[in-house]
């Protein structure tokens, strides 16, 4: 599963979503060029962004990419927002694209 980060740095992301593991990385997305890019390639990909860009990133990710999480970052002075399929196409993916 292809993870990126838009407008914000999550260096515990490349742990906490596996992508160490299998050798993968985080893509850092700097600007909706690159946000557009990402989704192309990864159509099943997830983004972190701050929740006040949700609305950016959503212009440049495939039309049924939603918010799936909201949370507030460690430092507490801000609000992350997770981007991604909706769970229903989750559910199809395959044993490859799971989460460790």
């Amino acid at each position: 599963m292809a993870w990126g980060t838009y407008g914000c740095a999550v260096p515990g992301l490349v742990f906490y979503s596996g992508a160490a593991a299998r050798g993968d990385r985080v893509a850092r997305l700097e600007d909706l060029a690159d946000a557009r890019r990402f989704f192309a390639a990864h159509p099943r990909g997830h983004a972190v962004v701050p929740a006040a860009r949700v609305d950016e990133l959503l212009a440049a990710a495939p039309p049924r990419h939603r918010v799936l999480a909201r949370a507030r970052h460690l430092s507490g002075n801000r609000e992350l927002a997770l981007v991604g399929p909706p769970p229903d196409e989750l559910a199809a993916f395959t044993p490859e694209d799971r989460l460790p």
